[in-house]
């Protein structure tokens, strides 16, 4: 009997027991799944940057905020590379960028906090201090921001990229359930960082390949086509003096066909040599220039499907421009080095560099031997070899890390 004479079904009490426990763990379920969809829109911004605002939005929801955000300040340079958000506007955003980055309390409170870490904003810097500050009464108290919730995702020297989470004073401070978000978070940005930035790399690098005009051509060890620049694919689409079958590369004549491939299998086996082919062509039109190079080996057990050797092909009847700048920073060259490299590069003399830039023949052979020098080579036909396989391969190893 019940208190008041009623009778209690014990079967409805384990029922209600059972329901609860299966709602407790669907909502766990759901909650899962939930930072499993997170956790994948953190990797596609990785690949496509517009979609960073969508996942700090998804990020604010999952933790109840009123806004997340993601920047990047140089403490040394007083400046912000990058500044994301979900939550703040673009008028918010530039003041920031602009002002207030110089005078954040919750930043240079927590300058030493370690890569990877948790914190709240009470745990750098105690809010009674905090509202004392210029940075709170100018900036976050018009936004109606209070408490602080932050990851700091990387730390190199000055720089920082840090995660933050914001909430306004009149609603509870971050907890526990909120640091448990960040912190399964914290490794999947910082590997999405990661990617971000290799992508970035072998766009620009890609990007370079298709300012060359010399035609390159990037083989697996079985001599299969993984990667090909603009030029390469126009005068492979050509035909004329070179073709692209699926048994390899062809020539014009059975004789110059068999020295291609006798070219192109020894840089496959890891042979060096700065010797190039001549192919003549059937339109008659100047004969085109090929020669190989192999690719440094990582000894990986898919070695068969990375990057092995390189064909470069020079066809002299093609303009075009290598970019100076890209190889300035690829071999820190000094822009006069880097301008001479490119022409060199290009197949130029030294005579017509000099008539193209208004400079003497001797003030380029300066140049171009301190480009050898910085390159470690003796002979134009060895720099083309450098210069080209630096970049091929410094596009493919970004690749093959990835």
């Amino acid at each position: 009997m019940g208190r008041f004479g009623a009778r209690t079904d014990p079967h409805s009490s384990h029922r209600a027991a059972a329901t609860r426990a299966a709602n407790k763990r669907r909502n766990a379920r759901v909650k899962q799944e939930s930072t499993v969809d997170l956790i994948g829109l953190i990797y596609d911004a990785a690949l496509e940057p517009a979609l960073w605002p969508d996942a700090l939005e998804r990020v604010r929801q999952a933790a109840d905020a009123s806004t997340a955000t993601l920047f990047v300040p140089n403490l040394g340079e007083q400046r912000v590379a990058c500044m994301l958000s979900g939550g703040l506007d673009d008028n918010a955003i530039e003041q920031y960028t602009r002002h207030f980055h110089r005078c954040d309390a919750w930043l240079q409170a927590g300058i030493h906090v370690p890569a990877g870490a948790v914190v709240r904003g009470t745990d750098v810097l105690p809010n009674d201090r905090l509202v004392k500050t210029e940075f709170y009464n100018d900036y976050l108290r018009p936004l109606d921001i209070y408490r602080l919730q932050a990851a700091v995702l990387e730390r190199e020297g000055e720089m920082r990229t840090i995660l933050s989470l914001h909430r306004s004073k009149r609603v509870e401070d971050f907890g526990v359930q909120e640091a448990t978000l960040l912190k399964t978070l914290v490794p999947h940005f910082q590997r999405a960082l990661g990617i971000a930035r290799l992508v970035a790399r072998c766009e620009a690098q890609t990007d370079v390949l298709n300012r060359i005009s010399i035609g390159a051509f990037v083989l697996d060890q079985s001599g299969r086509i993984i990667v090909a620049n603009q030029a390469a694919e126009e005068i492979a689409s050509e035909g004329d003096g070179l073709q692209v079958t699926q048994r390899g590369f062809r020539a014009g004549t059975l004789s110059q066909t068999n020295a291609l491939q006798r070219l192109v299998g020894g840089a496959l086996l890891g042979g060096s040599s700065s010797e190039s082919l001549t192919l003549t062509r059937a339109s008659g039109r100047r004969a085109l220039e090929v020669w190989a190079t192999p690719l440094r080996r990582n000894g990986s057990v898919l070695q068969s499907a990375a990057a092995a050797a390189i064909v470069f092909v020079s066809d002299p009847e093609r303009g075009g421009n290598i970019s100076a700048e890209a190889l300035a920073r690829l071999y820190h060259l000094s822009p006069a080095q880097a301008r001479v490299a490119a022409n060199l590069a290009q197949g130029k003399r030294v005579k017509d560099i000099a008539e193209k830039f208004g400079l003497s023949e001797g003030t380029v052979r300066n140049e171009m031997k301190q480009v050898f020098q910085k390159t470690g080579v003796h002979r134009q036909s060895e720099l083309v070899h450098v210069l080209l396989s630096g970049v091929l391969f410094s596009l493919t190893d970004s690749h093959r890390r990835r």
